[in-house]
């Protein structure tokens, strides 16, 4: 499974180029891409916005279990991106 976080935008950020090297070498795995949303994000303090959009420490911990507990049997693959 990967988990990828970042303090940029999802599209065309690195948790993308990641996907797609993996799905280009024909790997199936589950994954999960934290970054900002393609939108305007309002003005504010950092600690806040990050919290906001789940890229402080509590979001990345809930992100990661959620991925870890998609793991289970039958659970299938997939790549997401929030």
């Amino acid at each position: 499974a990967f988990l990828t976080v970042e303090e940029g935008a999802i599209m065309g950020g690195a948790g993308s180029a990641v996907a797609e090297c993996l799905l280009n070498g024909g790997r199936s795995v589950a994954m999960r891409i934290l970054g900002l949303p393609d939108q305007f994000i309002e003005q504010g303090e950092a600690k806040e916005w990050l919290a906001e959009l789940g890229l402080d420490a509590a979001g990345i911990e809930s992100a990661a279990r959620a991925l870890l507990d998609g793991l289970a049997p039958g659970a299938g693959a997939g790549v997401v991106s929030d």
